[in-house]
């Protein structure tokens, strides 16, 4: 549920030019939201970012709750479609570089930056999980680092 201070603070931000990012899970985006967002001054200063965990429907609902995949695959597909700039926001768990693998051609499949990050063990997910199952050893952190290393390195050769 948005707040009712949203629209008038968001619409000020865009009518001073001010780039801005929207983090949201996508349960908000439907064509009621973005014909009322698209209306706004600098429409293009304003991205998306959407929280999804794997490519894998049961997966991603596991740690975000059963519909989440829907829901956020569903955001991404309209926010593209109305040329919004969306940046998938991934949590690493167990496997990382082949759950990495896999999100980085996700979203470029829907035409999507993506942005990795590690879980904070608090809240929901302490409720949820356990540490054990979800928090990377040093083993994983170390194939992670050696993963982006690499990744970097092929990366460029493109550039």
């Amino acid at each position: 549920m948005l707040s009712e201070a949203f629209w008038p603070v968001l619409e000020l931000l865009a009518e001073k030019d001010i780039t801005i990012t929207i983090n949201t899970t996508g349960a908000m985006i439907d064509k009621d939201f973005i014909e009322k967002i698209s209306k706004f001054k600098n429409k293009n200063n304003i991205s998306f970012q959407i929280s999804l965990d794997s490519t894998e429907r049961e997966v991603n609902d596991y740690y975000r709750g059963v519909g989440a995949f829907d829901t956020s695959l569903k955001a991404i597909k309209i926010l593209r479609s109305y040329g919004f700039n969306v940046v998938i926001s991934c949590i690493i768990f167990k496997e990382p570089k082949k759950r990495m693998d896999e999100m980085i051609k996700f979203a470029s499949k829907y035409g999507c930056k993506v942005r990795f990050g590690e879980l904070d063990y608090v809240g929901r997910a302490k409720k949820l999980l356990k540490k054990e199952d979800v928090l990377l050893t040093q083993e994983d952190k170390a194939e992670l680092n050696k993963y982006l290393v690499d990744l970097k390195f092929t990366m460029l050769k493109y550039l």
